[in-house]
């Protein structure tokens, strides 16, 4: 039989007691950095790799949201732009274009009657390929968080 004696055995019994509290925190903390780096990440890529900026109007409406319930912790990073998504994951479909005025080359301004329109628009992943190309440092964040928790 082994027996064994904890000196300091109150400090331990309470550091256990403030443990979730401190890793609940520490994880809010890691969390909050893992979606501010995707969401640099994704304003650098519509800057210049994906979409090349015209009005920036996207890359200005790119956000990040934290959410707190009793269980869970969640960054979100995203936009209301209602053209976001098809960039995001690219739309191959028919359109309908509305009627409306056209000026030739000659200066000659004409009428473009109401038609569908075929399109196919590649994907252009900003969102999903920050995620995804974040993921190590994000796992690295929250290691990094639990650590701190355990400190004294």
């Amino acid at each position: 039989m082994i027996s064994g004696t904890v000196i300091g055995s109150e400090r331990v019994i309470e550091r256990f007691r403030e443990f979730p509290a401190r890793l609940r925190e520490e994880l809010i903390v890691g969390i909050r950095n893992a979606g501010s780096a995707v969401l640099r990440l994704t304003k650098d890529r519509l800057s210049d790799q994906v979409l090349r900026v015209r009005t920036g109007r996207l890359r200005r409406s790119i956000n990040l949201r934290m959410y707190e319930g009793d269980k869970t912790i969640t960054a979100t990073v995203g936009t209301n732009v209602e053209y976001a998504a098809v960039h995001e994951y690219g739309f191959h479909g028919t359109v309908s274009v509305r009627e409306h005025l056209r000026t030739s080359v000659l200066g000659n301004s004409f009428t473009v009657k109401a038609h569908p329109r075929e399109v196919n628009l590649p994907e252009r992943s900003f969102l999903r390929s920050s995620l995804r190309d974040l993921e190590p440092d994000i796992r690295v964040e929250f290691e990094q968080a639990i650590q701190r928790a355990m400190r004294p």
